[in-house]
């Protein structure tokens, strides 16, 4: 895949994931990546970097991403679980679109993760049949929360995997 570097306000060096490269089903984004050799945290995965991927499956982020820019993930049909790191600051529009198949959902922010103005962030469609697990304490502003407040089912704790009668 591109990688943008830069540094960041701090004086850290830090990547953007602009575009992937055809991944398996499971995808785990690194932490950091190292570019001649100097190491740059993940902090945003760029504008539709994996969108319209029908390979992906299951996705987790690292806890260095602070940014899911517009469309990163749309189109992902296939895509069941993903792992929200507990950094995560935004998720813009349309980031998750389209993946109608998703069913588990694990927030590890303990405060709920700004999300896009539009209601597009999500396929409508997964709203009453996806899971979304938040840290233990946090139910409470999830379900108060703009947006986030439309899953039905919101769940204290973490799960890993999708089985046949879940």
């Amino acid at each position: 895949g591109r990688i943008i570097k830069g540094t960041g306000e701090s004086s850290e060096n830090l990547a953007i994931l602009t575009k992937s490269a055809t991944v398996n089903s499971d995808v785990v984004i690194p932490e950091s990546v190292e570019l001649d050799n100097v190491q740059y945290n993940v902090m945003t995965i760029g504008k539709s970097a994996f969108n319209n991927n029908s390979r992906l499956v299951n996705l987790t982020l690292p806890e260095s991403l602070k940014v899911i820019e517009y469309s990163a993930f749309q189109g992902c049909s296939n895509m069941k679980i993903v792992t929200l790191p507990s950094n995560l600051t935004k998720i813009g529009d349309k980031a998750f679109d389209g993946c109608s198949r998703l069913a588990l959902i694990t927030n590890r922010a303990n405060t709920p993760i700004e999300l896009a103005d539009s209601c597009e962030v999500f396929s409508t469609s997964i709203y009453e049949t996806a899971r979304l697990y938040v840290p233990s304490g946090a139910t409470t502003d999830y379900k108060a929360a703009e947006l986030w407040n439309k899953f039905v089912n919101i769940l204290v704790g973490e799960m890993k995997e999708v089985t046949n009668d879940s």
